[in-house]
């Protein structure tokens, strides 16, 4: 007897996330016979035998997902593909620098991660742009058009976009202390 061989296949919602949010939905597509067990292993050394089962990642990597589809009759079929869990991402901005040139706290320092993309400007009190930057490892050093700033607050926006393609935007001032 010749048994009719399982379609193993799925999705996932989503195919990458953050570390925060860590959970992907598996949606089994595998085909519709009846009496079919599933095997789901989730790169991490965890595994589950639900048809439709959610799980939760708790660091960030690639893992490669299997589903082991298989028959009443002990016919199996096996699908895979990676899922990516990017690290939480986050901009974290001081509130005040010294640029005194005494190699402490002498830039206006912003550090990031989980970042794909970013753009800084800082403006001065009357709205003029002096400084700006794609880069995130670049540093304000006090300075416009070659001269140091007055002491003051400084205000910034900075638009930025996470691994997972979400855009975000943080508006705030630093303070210049000489």
């Amino acid at each position: 007897i010749v048994h009719e061989i399982p379609t193993s296949n799925f999705d996932a919602d989503p195919h990458e996330t953050i570390l925060e949010d860590g959970i992907i939905n598996f949606i089994n597509t595998s085909s519709s016979q009846d009496n079919l067990s599933y095997m789901w292993y989730f790169g991490d050394n965890d595994s589950s035998s639900f048809e439709n089962p959610e799980h939760k990642y708790l660091s960030q990597g690639i893992y490669l997902v299997e589903l082991i589809t298989t028959t009443i009759n002990g016919c199996i079929d096996k699908s895979s593909m990676n899922v990516i869990i990017h690290p939480d991402f986050a901009v974290y901005p001081p509130n005040a620098f010294t640029p005194n040139g005494d190699g402490e706290n002498d830039k206006f320092d912003i550090k990031g991660i989980g970042v794909s993309s970013y753009y800084l400007k800082i403006f001065s009190r009357w709205g003029e742009l002096i400084f700006e930057s794609e880069n995130l490892e670049e540093q304000w050093d006090g300075t416009y058009n070659g001269e140091l700033v007055s002491n003051g607050t400084y205000v910034y926006t900075i638009n930025y976009k996470s691994m997972v393609d979400k855009d975000y935007s943080i508006n705030g001032t630093v303070t210049v202390i000489r």
